[in-house]
């Protein structure tokens, strides 16, 4: 049996597709790991649940299939880019009883290592930027009296020592999606002694391994290389 991947999309937490990320996963395949790629729900003015909810049953579907795809139930990853990366940080971090967790017995979600790249980890820090009024058309709540909203769709919130190991890939020239939040997603890891290692691309903006093809080897070798370690 071998590690499986599961692949999770960005746009915008509403657009974006199944494909984004075909190349990565079919690299990941290449290597001897089995690589998902799936769709989810779009949300918008509640909260992001069915997103977290539709990415938690793929896992599980994975983990209820290992025998049949010769995978084994557990090794498994979760990759997510842009808004993808916020999800899958979502459904990596919030464990049992922790609101977002994985409160259904004998259909455990959990994943055993998550690679990030360029997503929004703390919403709350995000409110004075360009991605504010999006933020607040998902949340559903103004950012002064839905503080609480904000603090549950944060992955940041959760982080208590029990996530799996992480890679955090971000362009320090990222005008869309501070630098900063990669940098403190890593530092609270790291601080509840969680493996985590911040990747740093140097002069990259936000969605540099979509809008600059000539990085998506690199960014491939580096997704390969994480979840070779981990899983």
């Amino acid at each position: 049996p071998v590690p499986a991947v599961v692949f999770v999309h960005g746009g915008l937490w509403n657009w974006g597709g199944m494909t984004d990320n075909i190349d990565f996963a079919a690299r990941l395949a290449e290597q001897g790991i089995a690589a998902v790629v799936i769709g989810y729900r779009g949300n918008a003015g509640h909260g992001f649940p069915e997103s977290v909810e539709d990415i938690r049953d793929a896992v599980r579907w994975v983990r209820a299939h290992a025998d049949e795809w010769n995978v084994d139930g557990g090794r498994i990853g979760l990759f997510g880019s842009s808004s993808g990366a916020h999800l899958a940080g979502l459904v990596a971090f919030a464990g049992p009883g922790e609101g977002l967790g994985d409160d259904l017995p004998g259909k455990d979600s959990r994943v055993q290592a998550c690679f990030l790249l360029y997503g929004v980890y703390d919403l709350d820090a995000m409110l004075s930027s360009v991605l504010a009024d999006v933020l607040e058309d998902m949340v559903g709540a103004d950012p002064e009296s839905g503080r609480a909203a904000y603090a549950q769709w944060s992955p940041l919130s959760y982080i208590d020592g029990s996530e799996p190991p992480t890679a955090v890939m971000h362009g320090d020239r990222d005008r869309l999606v501070p630098f900063e939040q990669a940098e403190r997603l890593v530092d609270a890891l790291t601080r509840a002694g969680v493996p985590a290692t911040l990747l740093r691309v140097e002069g990259a903006g936000h969605g540099f391994a979509r809008l600059q093809r000539r990085s998506r080897p690199a960014v491939a070798e580096a997704i390969v290389d994480f979840f070779r370690e981990a899983l």
